[in-house]
């Protein structure tokens, strides 16, 4: 056995053993006799001493489990805050949107304010800026990929800015002007003058009646029945008659005219070139080849018999001259006839032709009157207009088949007539219907086996639109034309419908 010396220590806590001096070297007397006993080389003594015990840790105690009434308490608590925090977000958050709200409306205000003020100094000059944008699509059963001699392309299928017009008018006590500016890609990008007149008027002083006499100098609207002077923004069948447009390509003409109204008579007089101006930018000239202007007008009345029921009605004329351009004087040629199509000149292939004299130019008379009629008035559903008119004319075709009384040997005589109804649809939308008949040449004759028999080359066409608006900002319309006409020939040679109905969807915005 191995000897061992160890000194004990034990904690303060623990009660120490009381040993004597003389127990203690008894006890290491005994102890050194039996280690050299058993060693007796070398004696090798270890002593270990046992360091003083470390403190003994303290035991963490685990508090008691909550109770389910302490769990549903802190659960309740917990859903208290955050609803809580989530009032407070969305308080936050509609504070810092009522003040860019605010912030908005102050710009708006502001600049409401300056557009106001603005107006108000614009105003105080009597001068108004206005206008409109006419964008479209339609589409033509004559359409073809296909170009007509001399490059004009067949395709009508296709968007364009019909109108897109800006006015200045100036009304004052005593006077007025009127400039409006129109551009379009009917026939390409343009741009043109569209009104350009100045007047002189005696006012009526009863509110909201017109001035007894208006004295206008430029260009402006013709004073020819009911279509013409409606205002291209206000009409709704997105175009004009057939027979209109053959007479009149477009409502205005450079002249001078003069309109009175008197209680419920109304009555117009004018004299200008008679040539009006092409509506769809790009036209002819317009400068009048004759010396010899129209004299045209309109006598006409307005009454309001009920609150709910407008009648308006009128007879108009036109009378002017025409013009039959002559031709250039032309040298003798030799002319070459390719008969046998060989490309080679053969005997009687070459012919001679004669040089000519100039043929002067001649102006004809043309003439028309023609009566109208308009009843408006109130339903539950809204306003109820039903309208018409007729024109009887001579030689007065300008556009469509122009009359040349000098070239066919004789007067040409026209007709045209329409019955048009617009139903309003509350104050939102409209429908409307409209059928108009223009013949061309009342006096045709058709060869038929050799026979000269009456023939009919009126253009029929039934026109039903229906839209939506927004007054004082604008409308949508689309309007489907179905025509019926004679200008095309069967296999066995006898007229026959041609397949060129058509349709358009046209937005119109205003300002």
């Amino acid at each position: 056995m191995r000897p061992l010396i160890a000194t004990y220590l034990r904690p303060k806590t623990m009660k120490r053993p009381t040993l004597n001096f003389v127990t203690l070297l008894s006890l290491l007397s005994s102890a050194s006799s039996q280690a050299i006993a058993q060693a007796p080389a070398e004696v090798e003594i270890e002593v270990e001493a046992t360091p003083p015990s470390a403190p003994a840790p303290e035991v963490a105690v685990a508090p008691p489990a909550p109770s389910r009434e302490e769990l549903d308490a802190l659960r309740a608590q917990l859903g208290t805050l955050e609803q809580r925090l989530a009032e407070s977000e969305a308080r936050q958050a509609e504070a810092l949107r009522s003040e860019q709200r605010a912030r908005v409306e102050a710009e708006s205000a502001r600049a409401t304010a300056e557009q106001r003020t603005l107006r108000e100094r614009v105003a105080k000059l009597g001068v108004t800026l206005s206008g409109y944008v006419q964008a479209q699509y339609g589409q033509s059963q004559l359409s073809q990929d296909q170009l007509l001699q001399g490059g004009a392309p067949l395709n009508q299928d296709r968007f364009a800015i019909r109108r897109g017009r800006l006015r200045l008018a100036g009304r004052w006590k005593y006077a007025r002007a009127d400039f409006e500016l129109d551009a379009s890609t009917t026939r390409g990008p343009t741009a043109s003058v569209r009104r350009a007149a100045v007047g002189v008027l005696l006012p009526n002083r009863e509110a909201n009646a017109l001035p007894y006499l208006t004295l206008q100098l430029g260009l402006t609207e013709i004073p020819v029945g009911l279509e013409l002077q409606q205002g291209q923004d206000e009409i709704l069948f997105l175009e004009r008659t057939t027979g209109s447009l053959a007479f009149f390509s477009g409502p205005i003409d450079t002249g001078v005219k003069l309109e009175g109204a008197y209680g419920p008579f109304r009555a117009q007089l004018a004299v200008m070139n008679g040539v009006p101006l092409d509506d769809r930018a790009g036209g002819p000239s317009g400068i009048d080849p004759t010396r010899a202007p129209d004299y045209l007008g309109r006598l006409g009345f307005e009454v309001l018999p009920l609150d709910f029921l407008r009648i308006a009605g009128g007879a108009s004329f036109l009378t002017g001259k025409g013009f039959h351009a002559g031709s250039d004087a032309t040298k003798p040629v030799l002319q070459w006839d390719d008969s046998n199509a060989d490309g080679v000149i053969n005997a009687g292939e070459l012919v001679a032709v004669a040089g000519r004299g100039a043929i002067p130019s001649e102006s004809f008379r043309h003439w028309a009157v023609g009566v109208d009629l308009d009843f408006d008035f109130r339903t539950k559903l809204g306003w109820t207009r039903l309208y018409g008119e007729l024109l009887l004319a001579t030689n007065l075709d300008r556009a469509l088949y122009v009359a040349d009384p000098i070239s066919q040997g004789g007067d040409v005589r026209q007709l045209n007539w329409y019955v048009a109804a617009i139903q309003d649809l509350t104050e939102w939308g409209f429908v409307g219907l409209r059928y108009d008949v223009y013949d061309p040449n009342s006096d045709l004759v058709d060869n038929r086996r050799g026979q000269s028999i009456p023939a009919d080359a009126s253009l029929r066409t039934i026109s039903p639109l229906v839209g939506a608006r927004w007054e004082g900002f604008g409308r949508l319309t689309f309007q489907y034309d179905v025509i019926d006409d004679k200008l095309a020939r069967d296999t066995r040679g006898v007229p026959t419908d041609v397949k060129n109905n058509q349709w358009t969807l046209r937005a119109q915005g205003q300002f």
